[in-house]
């Protein structure tokens, strides 16, 4: 190197002058009071450039990596004195660094191993009380499968608690986000575990319609739990079990082991609900058995196996007794027209010849000085087939027992009726025990009686009624029914 004879001290565009004094003390190794500049472009051949150390005992060797075209290297802003940073040599960051490498990437971490369940990731590092750097938390990609074309990872991340670095989260290659533990202090705040059990304390949990499944027991499909548009809220309580228990749901065939069902407030239905059917078994369950047609009964079949709607053979059907009543009923101190015996024959029960046979017993009594005029009257259907008067009955100090015996059925036509029977009243006789008398006719009054034929349409219930009105209101003027009875006999 040349010194420049024209060169004058401070110049610029060349080495000259007081700065070459200086650069030539610096080539020597020698320690000047000032620093040499140089101010043209200086090159130093790859692995020439040494840096001594503080000590001025061993040297860092600057080398350039085989550059393919010239490239710069400019030296950031500093804000204060910095140290550079090194790959192989463990480098705290004091200030936001960001580097971009691609558009997707802007931190690359690389660990040059292919081992199953390696690690790397991003420590996180903070002083404790002994100002020693401890690791507080860290996230880290995992590596689960490493075959070339297949390969799988997963996402895991750590915290320390109570001085142990412990996994608390893991998110696989499928999305799933499993969290080992999430521990919150503090009052409203849980454990959520998925790993153990979890207990709810008193607060709400909402989950959305369909947003609840229960996994069945192989982890392959769910039941999802769907509510209905409910318009207010509603609370459903789960009984009190003694015992495991299944739930019972609509479609699926499911055997009641042990359910009280009460017909008055439950339906029991079938795919026909028509009036009259009725349910048997059938050696398996309980399936309807619809209604007979007209005067059909219930009878065991030839074989004594089941049971099933039959008509009764001609002439030798036994009569049906359909009321059967001996509670006393007293009627006095009325003269309004009163029920002694009020039934509701029940539709189609008398076919087209089908009949009724009624028995009214009991007895009048009259202890007043005016005569009495009991009046009776037989209605079917709300028309009066039969109005009969018992005139001047004597004041009495006894009963006086009655029967009344009739026949009303159809005619051969399930909408014409007749109506034949007879009535018996005792008089004054008194016997040695109980009431009328069996010895002379002429203490009796007994006749027999005929109806008007009404029109009344048996395919409907129809009302059977016997009234008795008394011409006299006293309360020494009454008459008390002693039995009512109903015998149906079928028509032949």
């Amino acid at each position: 190197m040349k010194k420049v004879v024209n060169a004058n001290p401070g110049d610029s565009d060349h080495v000259g002058g007081n700065d070459w004094d200086k650069l030539a003390d610096y080539f020597n190794d020698t320690n000047v009071s000032e620093t040499p500049r140089i101010n043209t472009p200086t090159e130093f051949r790859n692995g020439i450039l040494k840096i001594r150390d503080s000590t001025n005992t061993y040297n860092v060797l600057i080398k350039s990596a085989a550059q393919t075209a010239d490239r710069d290297w400019t030296i950031p802003a500093l804000t204060g004195n910095d140290i550079p940073a090194g790959l192989g040599t463990a480098n705290i960051f004091t200030a936001l660094q960001t580097t971009t490498l691609d558009a997707d990437t802007i931190l690359a971490l690389y660990r040059p191993v292919s081992t199953t369940n390696s690690l790397v990731g991003l420590g996180f590092y903070e002083r404790n009380s002994s100002n020693a750097q401890v690791l507080y938390g860290a996230e880290y990609c995992k590596l689960i499968v490493n075959t070339a074309g297949t390969e799988d990872g997963a996402l895991e991340w750590w915290v320390r608690k109570a001085g142990v670095l412990t996994k608390v989260m893991t998110l696989d290659k499928n999305g799933l986000l499993t969290v080992t533990s999430i521990s919150g202090g503090g009052s409203g705040v849980g454990d959520v575990l998925s790993t153990a059990s979890n207990t709810y304390g008193d607060f709400d949990q909402i989950f959305r319609s369909g947003r609840l499944d229960v996994r069945n027991p192989a982890n392959t499909f769910s039941y999802s739990i769907t509510g209905s548009a409910i318009t207010a809220a509603r609370a459903i309580t789960l009984p009190l079990l003694t015992a495991d228990d299944t739930i019972v749901v609509l479609a699926l065939a499911q055997t009641l082991t042990n359910k009280t069902i009460n017909a008055t407030n439950n339906t029991i239905t079938d795919t026909s609900t028509a009036a009259g059917d009725i349910l048997k078994s059938d050696g398996t369950k309980f399936t309807r058995l619809a209604r007979g047609s007209a005067n059909q009964v219930l009878a065991v079949n030839s074989g004594g196996t089941d049971i099933a709607w039959a008509t009764p053979a001609s002439g030798g059907t036994a009569p049906t007794i359909l009321l059967n009543d001996g509670t006393n009923v007293t009627t006095a101190s009325t003269s309004t027209e009163f029920d002694m015996l009020n039934y509701s024959v029940a539709a189609n029960t008398l076919g087209a010849n089908g009949s009724l046979r009624v028995r009214l017993t009991g007895y009048l009594f009259n202890n007043q000085a005016t005569a009495h005029d009991p009046r009776f009257k037989i209605k079917f259907g709300g028309t009066t087939m039969f109005d009969g008067q018992r005139t001047a009955l004597a004041q009495s100090t006894i009963n006086r027992p009655f029967v009344m015996e009739f026949t009303l059925g159809n005619k051969n036509s399930t909408s014409s009726q007749g109506l034949t029977g007879i009535m018996m009243l005792n008089d004054l006789d008194q016997p040695t025990t109980g009431e009328g008398t069996f010895d002379d006719d002429e203490q009796n009054t007994t006749a027999a009686f005929r109806g008007v034929d009404p029109a009344k349409a048996t395919t409907s219930s129809q009302t059977l009624q016997i009234t008795m009105t008394h011409s006299i209101l006293n309360a020494n003027v009454s008459t008390t029914v002693t039995r009512k009875t109903i015998e149906f006999l079928p028509g032949v």
